[in-house]
């Protein structure tokens, strides 16, 4: 859930080498949904901008960039997560944030 002012992408990265593997662009007050993961533990980065470039290589206007602090751990037959891009009161989620130039999308 994306319960910001503001457009997001988000991109789950593979554990070290940190490879981008999928990504979900989600407007502003909007829900996205990443399905058929493959099972394994994954980062999850986020970016918080306006005025996404015509190429699709991220927003011309970048408000923010970050990481969960844990690793969600997707497994066969298990359900997935539910995440918000920001903070819910009671929630139990930690981010940090990460330069800019640390974020990638997938190929």
């Amino acid at each position: 859930m994306n319960g910001t002012g503001l457009d997001a992408v988000a991109v789950l990265l593979e554990p070290p080498p940190g490879l981008p593997r999928r990504a979900i662009y989600i407007r502003a007050g909007e829900v996205g949904l990443i399905t058929q993961i493959p099972p394994g533990n994954y980062h999850l980065q986020f970016q918080l901008g306006s005025s996404w470039s015509r190429a699709r290589t991220g927003f011309c206007q970048i408000r923010g960039t970050s990481e969960f602090d844990r690793s969600l751990p997707f497994k066969e037959g298990e359900p997935g997560f539910e995440v918000g891009l920001h903070p819910v009161p009671g929630g139990t989620a930690t981010t940090h944030t990460i330069p800019a130039s640390a974020f990638r999308l997938p190929p």
